[in-house]
């Protein structure tokens, strides 16, 4: 083999362990520093075709038609390895009466969301309800508008994906 291909392979190599490297530890920072507490950000509202959203910039929730369903994005959702029961939502499953408002409080550093579908190659991908992006430390509600077990996903992170909401 050449010498001077020889030395850019291993320059390569060089330069891959160390991007791999500096990927992990990054990683274990994020990890680490999952207790950061950012200040709210405003929010902005958002709707879709069958439900209306509403925002809060707290995890305080609004109550409408006489009950709210809180559902919390736990610290670490955001990192995939970090979950290692996979329980991206809190709780996964939630029962709700059609009419009443559900409120996701993202308790993570990284933005969500919460979009009814089972991912994004879901032709009703978001049809049903999309509270829009999430920031750390801020709520978006909704009121769902349809019966059924809708499930639902964040686009931002797509691994993310609660079992459903059980709308009777």
């Amino acid at each position: 083999m050449n010498p001077v291909y020889s030395k850019v392979i291993f320059g390569i190599g060089i330069i891959l362990s160390v991007s791999a490297i500096i990927s992990i530890y990054v990683t274990s920072i994020a990890i680490t520093n999952q207790d950061f507490k950012p200040s709210p950000s405003p929010n902005t509202s958002s709707s879709s075709q069958t439900s209306s959203a509403q925002t809060s910039s707290t995890s305080n929730t609004k109550e409408t038609n006489g009950q709210t369903v809180t559902i919390d994005i736990p610290q670490g959702a955001g990192n995939q390895l970090a979950s290692l029961d996979n329980k991206y939502y809190s709780p996964n499953t939630a029962n709700v009466t059609m009419g009443n408002t559900i409120t996701w409080v993202n308790k993570d550093i990284a933005p969500h969301t919460a979009t009814s579908g089972k991912d994004g190659s879901d032709p009703s991908s978001g049809k049903i309800f999309d509270t829009g992006e999430i920031p750390p430390g801020s709520s978006k509600s909704i009121t769902i508008d349809q019966k059924g077990n809708i499930p639902y996903y964040c686009t931002i992170h797509p691994w993310m994906v609660g079992s459903s909401l059980n709308v009777s």
